[in-house]
Order: C-alpha cells, then sequence, then structure tokens
C-alpha cells in the first residue's frame, strides 16, 4: 500500500514537473519570437539607413551649348586627341576627365544603337 501511494505521489509530481517544463518552454519560444522580431526590426532600420547613405549622386547636366560642341567635335573624331581634348576643355570649362567620360558614353551609346 505504501508503494503505491508513493507511485501515485510521484506521477503527480512527474505531471507537476511537466507542466512546469512546458510553461517554461512556452515562455521561452514567446521571448525567442519577441527577440527575432526586435532583431529584425532592428535589421530593417539598419538597412534603411545603408540606403539613405548609398543614395547616388545626381550628375548635373551639361549645358546645351557644350553639348552641342562636344557633340560636333565627336562626329569628326570619335578618338579626338589629346590636345583636342585639351581645347575643349579649356573652351567647356569641364575638366579632361569629365570630357573623355562624355566621349566614352558616347561611343558606347552608338554601338549600342548599330
Amino acid at each position: 500500500m505504501y508503494s503505491d501511494h508513493n507511485s501515485v505521489t510521484e506521477n503527480s509530481e512527474d505531471r507537476d514537473n511537466k507542466e512546469e517544463e512546458d510553461e517554461t518552454k512556452e515562455e521561452d519560444l514567446a521571448n525567442s519570437v519577441v527577440e527575432q522580431t526586435e532583431n529584425i526590426e532592428h535589421l530593417e532600420k539598419l538597412n534603411i539607413k545603408t540606403k539613405r547613405l548609398h543614395k547616388r549622386k545626381r550628375i548635373p547636366r551639361l549645358e546645351s551649348k557644350v553639348r552641342n560642341l562636344l557633340q560636333l567635335v565627336f562626329n569628326e573624331y570619335r578618338y579626338p586627341t589629346l590636345e583636342l581634348k585639351r581645347r575643349l576643355s579649356s573652351e567647356t570649362g569641364l575638366r579632361i576627365e569629365v570630357v573623355n567620360m562624355w566621349m566614352s558614353k558616347r561611343r558606347k551609346i552608338n554601338a549600342r544603337r548599330n
């Protein structure tokens, strides 16, 4: 009889322990979900900040007179000499690198069209 009573109390203690374990597992799971949600929100905020940092700088358009002059030279010389580029640079007020880039991009555009 004594052993039967012990087994009943052990079973009820086991059930209580299992219930406590289940409750702690549920709490841990709930905390984990909350932490993951907070992490996702934090990452989204960081992503928004980095998008703002990596926004491209808007390149100003060249004046129409400058574009027309560059186009006229390009029509005659697809690969202008350094001397011609220097003259264009001084006449337009652009740096030689800008003239080079404009010519390069124009060649690329024309190659796509043909």
